[in-house]
Parts: structure tokens; sequence; C-alpha cells
């Protein structure tokens, strides 16, 4: 059934992708011990986005981000979360709610960083589709609230100033 959706998906036949696709999340939930569930979630989200159902395709990829964060085997570093999170940045997106979907996607090229690398075609994807810089930055920060600004040389530098959190950055004394 799962594979039936996928081509009638890329075929475009949305209609068939969805019963499909919903067929098969219904046999996986009737399984207490299944942990398929968020897959078929997200690519149902993906279907529901590409019919124009953007808030039906947000609560699908919503439950299948929480869902997987809170799954067994669910890490810093799980495709499965990376997919789900950009599935659901996609569909924030499509209702314009742009911070979140940033927020979103951001998590999704974190996840899909860690466990696909950063050059794989749907971590590149993810980073494209916000317009992030194909330039990974882990953490930036020195406690504190600090300020990120970019000198007269056009390096990018970190505090002293800070946006008033108290006590302070700890680092500057």
């Amino acid at each position: 059934v799962s594979e039936r959706a996928l081509l009638a998906h890329a075929r475009g036949d949305l209609p068939a992708a969805l019963t499909l696709v919903t067929r098969a999340l219904t046999i996986v939930e009737a399984n207490p011990h299944s942990t398929s569930a968020p897959r078929f979630l997200t690519r149902r989200s993906l279907i529901l986005l590409d019919m124009g159902r953007f808030e039906d395709a947000r609560l699908d990829a919503f439950r299948a981000v929480e869902l997987t964060k809170n799954s067994p085997t669910a890490g810093p570093g799980t495709s499965s979360l990376g997919r789900a999170w950009y599935a659901l940045g996609r569909a924030l997106l499509a209702q314009r709610k742009h911070d979140e979907a940033r927020t979103a996607v951001a998590s999704a090229i974190e996840h899909l960083t860690q466990s696909l690398g950063a050059e794989h075609p749907e971590t590149r994807q993810a980073r494209q589709f916000v317009g992030l810089p194909m330039l990974a930055i882990h953490t930036i920060g020195a406690g504190g609230g600090s300020i990120a600004w970019v000198d007269g040389g056009g390096a990018l530098r970190v505090g002293p100033q800070s946006a008033g959190a108290r006590p302070g950055p700890a680092c500057y004394g």
C-alpha cells in the first residue's frame, strides 16, 4: 500500500495517493507495537500540501514530529524526525507562518545534517527551501543574551554587547 501511495503521488494522482497512504496509516495505527505511523503521517502531510489542504498537512506533520520525538528510537540526528520537521515547515510556510516555518526547517536541517550529512540532497533541499546559506553553524553565543554583529572587516563577532539579560555575559567579567 505504501509503495503504491508513493507511485500515485509521483504520477500526480493525489486522491489515490491520499487514499492509499491513509489506508496504510490505518493499518499501522491498529498495531500498538508499530513505530511507522510518523513516516506515513509525514508522507500524507506532503500529499495534503500538494492538494492545498494546508491545515490538514500541518496537523499531520506536527503529529509526526511529536510521535517521532517521543519514540524510543529518537535521537539528536534522526532522519525521520528531520523529514517530519521539514514537512511541518513546508506546511507552515504554505500558511504564511514564516517565522514558525523557518524554525521548523532549521530543526529539520539539524536532524538531516546529523543523520544524512550536510551534502545529502534532502539536507541541501531543506537549506535551500528557506534560503539559508550552505554554511552550517552549530552554536554561537557567549551567554547572557549576547548580540552577534559584523565588524568593519566583515567578520562575525559575538558580544560583549548584551540584550540585557541579567547577570549578563559571564565570560566578559
